[in-house]
């Protein structure tokens, strides 16, 4: 519990606080709530352009719902893949000198490429599901053109 007199000097600051105020502070911070690198979520960031090219690519504006659903899945996927082989090529660019032989960079290289496989296993699994899932999706359209 904190004291009155803290409470409320908390309050009177928080009344000047109006957060940012120059465009550029108002866009910053409108990420704040994003996960960065590899987790964030990829509609929230710059991939969302890629995503939907992607996406309209597999399965066009006329498409049935499920399998845009499956396109959409696919294509996250495929960007989350594409960005884990280039973080894993930008560290191993980074890594090649001869600061290498020193076992702490070597140790914090070795770190940062397992949190990549995490990565990347994540987006296998997504594209095996929607992979799966477009499957399923084709054969039940066959399936419902074949009782016509």
């Amino acid at each position: 519990m904190i004291s009155q007199k803290k409470l409320e000097a908390n309050r009177r600051n928080a009344r000047r606080s109006t957060g940012p105020r120059s465009d550029e502070g108002k866009a910053r911070s409108r990420l704040n709530a994003v996960s960065h690198g590899l987790a964030a979520q990829l509609s929230a960031v710059i991939g969302a352009e890629e995503i939907a090219r992607i996406a309209d690519l597999l399965a066009p504006q006329d498409a049935p719902e499920p399998h845009k659903a499956a396109a959409w899945r696919l294509a996250q996927g495929e960007v989350l893949l594409d960005r884990c082989r280039l973080a894993r090529a930008t560290i191993a660019s980074g890594a090649a000198g001869p600061q290498t032989a020193d076992a702490a960079v070597l140790a914090d290289v070795a770190a940062r490429l397992q949190a990549i496989d995490r990565y990347e296993r994540r987006a296998r699994r997504e594209i095996a599901a929607a992979r799966a899932m477009l499957a399923e999706a084709t054969a039940g359209a066959a399936g419902r053109d074949g009782e016509r």
